[in-house]
């Protein structure tokens, strides 16, 4: 549909991109999710901080942790939203290493991360069997 408005000479703004992220989202369609994210960079859409947040969302709810750690390090600006995605991707993946690594690049550019953080952190001690960790951090 969006190629069809395009050659139409329709110019596809932001939220119809999120529109189809979130039907990709929806729906966890990996190969919806390539097309959409193939279309936006082919066709010179510039992305903002929230519509990269998006392009990360939607991979990491389509369980594509390799491409959204890639699309995380390429990230020429992050904020919390952007750490405390791509750490609950890993947390939900099971990748507790990469979790801790993440999380002290976080604390080591001062960015203070919130109560969902925590939570997460938390979390990944559980993960790894690191109850001092998890205690450590709850106070």
């Amino acid at each position: 549909m969006a190629k069809d408005m395009n050659k139409g000479g329709f110019e596809l703004e932001s939220s119809t991109y999120d529109a189809l992220i979130s039907a990709c989202i929806g729906l966890k369609s990996i190969r919806g999710v390539k097309r959409v994210f193939s279309y936006m960079s082919s066709n010179g859409f510039e992305l903002d901080l929230y519509m990269r947040n998006r392009v990360l969302l939607m991979h990491v709810k389509c369980g594509m942790m390799i491409d959204a750690r890639r699309l995380f390090v390429e990230m020429p600006e992050k904020n919390l939203v952007s750490w405390n995605m791509i750490i609950g991707g890993l947390v939900d993946s099971s990748d507790y290493a990469e979790v801790f690594r993440l999380f002290y690049i976080m604390w080591e550019e001062s960015l203070d991360g919130g109560s969902r953080t925590f939570a997460m952190m938390i979390q990944a001690s559980a993960g790894l069997g690191h109850i001092f960790v998890g205690r450590q951090l709850h106070t």
